[in-house]
């Protein structure tokens, strides 16, 4: 690099005005190593631009953790990036979701679910816990089946981060850089930043779903009403038909009996009493006509 060192001489004109100051060139050859943090946190402000337009876009839970894994491993220069779920039954955890999510690291992290319930990773369960970080190997030792899967795979540091979703932790986020002491304060703040970003994305998929299936079960509700309301009305016209039916069958037995007895009143009766005759027969008429 070459610079200019000036000097107390100055360059005057004819009326003694100053019109520059002189000096001699410099020639500087050292050069400051640069600090590896500077790329970092580059590449972790480009992980949460990305993650921010992709929460957008993304209405499901896993596809949201997956993309996320994704862009930590493909933007922010991380080895692998994975998150684990608490299970409802005790201490049990499940891989969610991993990247790269070849065979071999998803069979390791399958085997490591087991491992993760030791001290201090159960105290990710609280949803004030602190992240787990290891930025050395000797430090690493405190977590030795974490410590073998991130050797393994060629690691230098690690960190686990507790994923909350609402008020209650829901799970751990696992990630592993190649690169010694990556895990810095600043880039936990930027990982912890994120992390409240995906926990508000999760809160409002989860708010959706709801919504969803609150609107699919009032759809079920008024669709099964509807059918009631048929059904009732199908039943009310068969008890008319059966009702119906039954009164005409009785009536019609009932009219035929009378008209019997009355033909047979008709014929038991005597010349001499014709007005009761008469009678006899209307009523025979009305109930033929009946």
């Amino acid at each position: 690099f070459r610079c200019t060192d000036p000097i107390n001489s100055h360059c005057r004109d004819r009326d003694v005005h100053v019109i520059r100051r002189a000096g001699r060139p410099l020639y500087i050859t050292h050069r400051t190593k640069p600090d590896p943090i500077w790329p970092r946190l580059n590449r972790l402000y480009a992980v949460r631009s990305q993650a921010n337009q992709m929460v957008v876009r993304t209405r499901n839970r896993r596809d949201l953790l997956y993309r996320t894994c994704r862009i930590l491993v493909q933007v922010g220069g991380l080895e692998i990036a994975s998150v684990v779920l608490f299970g409802k039954a005790g201490q049990a955890l499940n891989l969610e979701t991993c990247f790269p999510g070849n065979r071999r690291i998803r069979n390791g992290l399958t085997r490591l679910q087991a491992a993760l319930h030791e001290e201090p990773i159960s105290r990710l369960r609280h949803r004030k816990a602190r992240p787990v970080i290891c930025n050395e190997p000797d430090s690493m030792d405190r977590l030795p089946a974490v410590a073998a899967f991130a050797r393994t795979h060629g690691a230098a540091s690690f960190a686990l981060f507790p994923l909350s979703h609402g008020q209650r932790s829901i799970g751990i986020l696992f990630l592993l850089s190649k690169e010694p002491d990556f895990f810095s304060d600043d880039i936990i703040t930027l990982v912890d930043e994120l992390i409240a970003d995906l926990s508000f994305a999760m809160t409002s998929i989860a708010d959706a779903e709801h919504r969803q299936q609150a609107e699919e079960e009032l759809f079920e509700s008024r669709r099964q009403l509807r059918e009631l309301s048929a059904h009732l009305q199908v039943v009310r016209e068969e008890e008319r038909s059966h009702i119906s039916r039954e009164l005409h069958d009785e009536l019609g037995q009932t009219l035929t009996a009378m008209n019997l007895g009355l033909e047979w009143a008709k014929k038991e009766l005597t010349p001499s009493q014709s007005n009761i005759h008469r009678r006899l027969e209307a009523l025979i008429a009305l109930t033929q006509q009946t």
